[in-house]
């Protein structure tokens, strides 16, 4: 014979928490999220947190445990497929790629000698357009003058920037094709160069 648990305080507990959680991913599907392709993930996910929070409590109270531990199987894995849903809708999605490649530093292919600080370098000759002396791009960049020359030896023995005139340098076609190439890994093409 299958025992019948009362329902007491624990279970009323459980029905709170549950239904709080359904209720704020009925409000992020309702109110927050508009990008249709995480619509159905969050309507199986809230339909999933509904049923475990309605259909867990009554059943153990008026089936019992063994069954309840069926239905807990049950309601968790379709909560689990629509937990699935936002890493697929996620995956085909290209919006994160925005986040990741929105600085074309971040995916740039660096030589293993250079420096972060060599990419700023470069994208200062690059939108600057001039001239430079080591002092005015440490003061631009906020670095040492000591630093910024020995970056720009490297960069200048690179081929990156060359030097015109004593203390000043300027960016060579190599340094505008390595900015280049890596804007377009980042997928911004050659009209959205750094």
């Amino acid at each position: 014979m299958v025992s019948v648990t009362p329902f007491g305080a624990f279970h009323a507990y459980k029905v709170a928490m549950c239904l709080a959680s359904a209720i704020g991913l009925a409000y992020l599907l309702i109110a927050e999220l508009d990008h249709p392709d995480y619509r159905w993930p969050i309507l199986v996910t809230t339909f999933g947190v509904f049923a475990f929070a309605i259909g867990e409590p009554v059943s153990e109270y008026l089936i019992g445990s063994p069954v309840a531990h069926a239905l807990h199987a049950v309601i968790l894995s379709i909560i689990v497929v629509g937990l699935a849903g936002f890493v697929d809708a996620s995956r085909h999605s290209t919006d994160w790629a925005a986040l990741v490649a929105s600085d074309p530093v971040d995916v740039r292919r660096h030589e293993p000698w250079m420096t972060a600080l060599d990419d700023r370098i470069l994208s200062l000759f690059h939108s600057s357009e001039l001239v430079l002396t080591p002092a005015i791009i440490a003061l631009n960049l906020d670095y040492s003058r000591s630093e910024v020359n020995r970056r720009l030896s490297k960069l200048a023995d690179a081929g990156y920037v060359e030097r015109v005139d004593r203390g000043k340098y300027q960016l060579t076609g190599q340094g505008s094709a390595y900015l280049r190439e890596s804007s377009e890994t980042a997928g911004g093409g050659p009209e959205n160069a750094v």
